[in-house]
């Protein structure tokens, strides 16, 4: 029925050379910092595209499920890749999901990411929940921009990661 898209613009201050590092190069990594990501490792039925380090990641995100993340454009030259995201608890009208991310130095130590997500909601049913799922996609993403930002900026991660960390320790030992 129709397109989502979210676009997000951030400066960092940090090198975009880090962020880029922490973003593909740390791409399977991204449950150590990002506060809606439980847990993520890599995947190794993907082929790593030129550059990056692997192809495939997969994911554990409150709601969501368990993801798998495959790269689907990958350009370390210019600091931007895309990759398709499918997940257990979306539902099968929202279809194509992708998310593309740039890197681009502003500044010796910073840097302005910049992030689309996109996907495509299907039937009454997509039209229907497609406003609540841009919401929730929104919020997730605010909320990875300000778990970046702090973890490229100071190396440690944010207040949201920690609570998210303990609370899912606790969940795993009940």
């Amino acid at each position: 029925m129709g397109a989502i898209t979210i676009d997000k613009t951030d400066t960092i201050n940090a090198s975009a050379d880090r962020v880029w590092e922490i973003l593909s190069d740390e791409f399977t990594d991204v449950g150590s910092w990002a506060s809606a990501v439980d847990h993520s490792e890599a995947h190794d039925k993907a082929p790593a595209p030129a550059g990056a380090s692997t192809g495939r990641r997969t994911c554990q995100v409150p709601g969501f499920g368990f993801t798998d993340e495959r790269f689907t454009r990958f350009d370390a030259a210019n600091k931007t890749f895309s990759f398709s995201v499918d997940a257990e608890k979306i539902p099968d009208f929202f279809q194509n999901m992708e998310s593309t991310w740039k890197v681009v130095p502003t500044g010796p130590k910073t840097s302005k990411v910049t992030t689309k997500i996109a996907g495509q909601a299907t039937g009454m049913m997509g039209a229907l929940v497609s406003p609540m799922m841009k919401r929730k996609f929104n919020g997730l993403l605010d909320q990875g921009y300000e778990d970046l930002k702090i973890y490229a900026e100071t190396g440690q991660v944010s207040d949201a990661k920690r609570k998210a960390q303990a609370k899912h320790a606790k969940k795993a030992k009940s």
